[in-house]
């Protein structure tokens, strides 16, 4: 069960209180409650033990759930990735 305690990334909200049966959903929702027009989370998610979607160990943070709800509430979303390219030169 994921950690819904107040964090300040999510500008104080919890989003146990949003409806949705997934995180992903919850976080589409407490966006547009926010106000936003724009969702831009993070492609991957923090249990990912891998960057590349094609690796094992590589686990989503931007569902279709997630997107299908933000587009019904009318945001627009952009995922936010890291390209490969730049991981190569980070690294």
């Amino acid at each position: 069960m994921p950690d819904n305690t107040t964090s300040p990334w999510l500008a104080g909200l919890r989003l146990d209180q949003f409806p949705g049966p997934s995180t992903a959903e919850q976080v589409a929702q407490a966006a547009h409650w926010l106000g936003a027009d724009v969702l831009s989370p993070s492609a991957e998610s923090f249990a990912s033990t891998s960057q590349d979607p094609a690796m094992p160990g590589y686990a989503p943070f931007t569902t279709k759930d997630m997107v299908d709800v933000a587009h019904d509430l009318g945001m627009v979303v952009k995922p936010w990735t890291v390209g490969l390219i730049t991981l190569g030169r980070l690294f």
